[in-house]
């Protein structure tokens, strides 16, 4: 029975990885813009004396689980349902793109309650600066 399990744990293993090894750098940097998301969230609650709850961060946990399922869920679509090569953009490309212009909004958002200003206008300032 244990050379069973392992037999066809190790099988299951091995498939799971061909299939989803094209989309571990997406789900890597999806990860990326939610973990710069949390921290910004963090540091803009701190400077506006909100406070951070437990129920806050499972959220975040929450959305970090169904955007990976959303990004998985759309990979499997693209190459077990609709294998075509003439579609120029893939499902899951439109999707890891939506999510994570999402994040980058809530980062840039998070940025400008932090500055005190939009961050794009800071980043003007900044460039634009003249030193006397």
């Amino acid at each position: 029975m244990k050379s069973f399990l392992y037999k066809y744990s190790a099988k299951l293993f091995l498939y799971i990885t061909v299939v989803f090894t094209p989309i571990l750098s997406t789900l890597l940097w999806l990860g990326v813009f939610i973990a710069c998301d949390l921290v910004t969230g963090i540091i803009k609650a701190r400077k506006t004396s909100k406070p951070i709850t437990s129920r806050a961060m499972s959220q975040t946990a929450t959305k970090t689980l169904l955007y990976f399922l959303l990004v998985i869920c759309s990979h499997i679509l693209d190459t077990q349902f609709l294998n075509v090569d003439f579609l120029p953009v893939k499902i899951t490309q439109l999707a890891a793109g939506f999510l994570a212009v999402t994040e980058f909004k809530s980062v840039a958002e998070n940025m400008g309650e932090i500055l005190g200003m939009p961050i794009w206008e800071f980043l003007k300032n900044k460039m634009y600066r003249k030193d006397a």
